[in-house]
């Protein structure tokens, strides 16, 4: 019994002669072991077997056990001859390299890579699971497998190409290629690298290749679209959450002044500090931090000081769970548009001031000639064409009243023709001079506005009703009633008028009475109006109601036919 023995188990020498050293020393479950070595005692045969085994002291440790028979003369095992060795460290060492690659295959097997070794003849040493699952090889042993044999010559001609590059170099190398898969032709960044310092491994390489197909979609999308944006005239300018700029296309840098590499990862703030920014522009800055879309009208300052006039558009940007990502900007240079704008208003001013001057001189006109007719009937001496004159001077005078209104209100085309019934009426009653009649003149009308093509017309038409009313149903009459109304529906304008004075002659608008001059105005303009008129007399008085489609009526207003 060796000091060494005792030493390891730490028995005495008296503690263990004669004794059966498995049931001393072994551990109750290695049953399997210690049954292998008694066979093997029992039959005359060397045996070697790593046992756990345990101290006087109680404490573990691990041996290497071998025992080997001596034999007699007559070639019987007698005695063996036990060597045993504490290889508790090596076991240790071995746990933990099994520990170790069990960690590192379920990492290689859980990534997304395809992760292999590979010597310098194409021969795998290592393959992890995404390999397999990327080239159709799940459930075969990949391993001592070549290139050749799993992929063919001409992807294994490329695959040794690349290998024999990283060898020669002696240094990892990225590269990206097209490798035909299960799943078609994808591409791929591979990083290759020498084992040089592993050994057994020194003229192995390994590969770690990720399948960049779908991001080198995305970026060809994303190149095309940086193309598009650099193609508009519009600046865009996009910028992250902290409003640290991320994208600034080439209409930015030609608008601004800045090139993009002196913006990109600038602050916004650092190109318009917040002291020198404007109320709007700060509301507009305010609005993009809440996340909030804007847009407007801002001066905004270029690199070198100038400014210019802008129409900006700002939108939020989220990502999926609704978190604020940032910005996009588009800023639109309007100084030619605002130079336009100035120009046409300028040129709007002068047209406007133009026809106002001809309203106003086509009024004076129909003022002078409405006197020349006045002054003519009252030096008349024929009654009859007095009368007439005076009757034309009225007509005139209506067509005046509108061009007063429009010089007035400052509209060219429209006008509020209620309002020029409030006028027009009074005017005419005014004219014929009835001092002993007490008219009540009642309006029910309502807001309607008319284009100068229906109102000229329209106004004649009650022109010559109120005459008609003053010359024939009232001039009896010593109080007197008029009621006009005004409506509109459905696009349609009504206008009635009512009397409460004599009835009118019966033949005063009968489809005959040609020589009438009033009738055949009313006849004709209401053809103009292409809208219908009726009369009827009442109980006391008589009804007159013109109906007409509400049209903006283009053409020169004074385009009036009277035959």
């Amino acid at each position: 019994m060796q000091r060494c023995f005792l030493k390891i188990t730490g028995y005495q020498r008296e503690e263990v002669i004669g004794k059966d050293l498995l049931s001393i020393q072994a551990d109750k479950q290695v049953q399997k072991e210690i049954k292998d070595l008694r066979t093997a005692i029992k039959t005359g045969r060397p045996a070697r077997k790593i046992l756990k085994s345990y101290r006087k002291d109680g404490s573990l440790f691990w041996c290497s056990l071998s025992k080997s028979p001596i034999f007699s003369k007559n070639n019987k095992a007698e005695y063996y001859i036990g060597v045993q060795e504490d290889v508790t460290d090596l076991i240790k060492t071995r746990n933990e390299l099994e520990k170790s690659r069990k960690l590192l295959k379920s990492i290689t097997d859980q990534t997304n890579a395809a992760i292999w070794v590979r010597d310098t003849k194409g021969r795998h040493l290592f393959a992890n699971k995404e390999f397999k699952k990327l080239f159709n090889l799940e459930g075969q042993d990949v391993v001592g497998r070549s290139t050749t044999e799993l992929f063919g010559e001409e992807i294994a001609r490329l695959f040794s190409s690349n290998d024999q590059m990283v060898l020669s170099s002696g240094n990892p190398q990225i590269i990206e290629e097209q490798v035909q898969t299960a799943n078609g032709l994808r591409d791929f960044k591979t990083n290759l690298f020498p084992l040089t310092n592993i050994a057994g491994y020194e003229h192995a390489v390994g590969g770690v290749a990720t399948d960049i197909t779908d991001q080198k979609e995305k970026e060809k999308e994303l190149r095309l679209h940086s193309h598009l944006l650099n193609e508009i005239s519009e600046a865009v300018i996009a910028t992250d959450s902290e409003g640290n700029i991320i994208y600034w296309n080439s209409a930015a840098e030609d608008i601004y002044g800045w090139p993009s590499e002196e913006t990109i990862g600038q602050n916004i703030y650092s190109l318009a500090p917040p002291d020198k920014l404007s109320d709007q522009e700060k509301r507009m800055l305010n609005s993009i931090g809440k996340g909030e879309r804007w847009s407007g009208e801002l001066e905004i300052s270029r690199k070198g000081g100038t400014t210019f006039p802008a129409y900006i558009t700002s939108s939020p940007f989220f990502d999926n769970q609704g978190q604020l990502q940032g910005a996009i900007g588009i800023t639109i240079d309007i100084t030619e548009r605002k130079k336009l704008d100035d120009a046409l208003r300028a040129s709007l001013k002068e047209k406007e001031t133009l026809l106002s001057e001809v309203h106003h001189r086509v009024k004076n006109n129909m003022a002078i000639i409405t006197s020349m007719m006045q002054l003519q009937a009252y030096h008349e001496s024929d009654a009859n064409v007095a009368e007439k004159l005076l009757n034309s001077a009225n007509r005139v005078k209506t067509m005046a009243l509108i061009h007063e209104q429009l010089y007035d209100t400052e509209s060219f085309s429209h006008l509020e023709f209620s309002s020029n019934l409030k006028k027009l009426v009074p005017t005419l009653v005014e004219s014929f001079n009835y001092r002993e009649l007490k008219l009540n003149t009642r309006f029910n009308c309502d807001v309607i506005t008319l284009n100068i093509n229906q109102a000229i017309p329209c106004a004649l038409i009650v022109n010559e009703i109120i005459t008609s009313i003053l010359k024939h149903a009232l001039i009896k009459k010593e109080q007197g009633e008029i009621t006009i109304s005004l409506s509109e529906a459905n696009n349609q304008v009504t206008l009635c008028i009512t009397d409460n004075g004599v009835e009118l002659p019966q033949n005063i608008f009968e489809e005959g009475a040609d020589k009438n001059l009033g009738l055949s105005i009313i006849r004709n303009l209401t053809l103009q109006l292409e809208g219908d008129y009726s009369y009827k007399p009442e109980a006391k008085g008589f009804h007159f109601s013109l109906t007409f489609d509400k049209a903006d009526v283009k053409g020169a207003g004074s385009n009036l036919v009277l035959v």
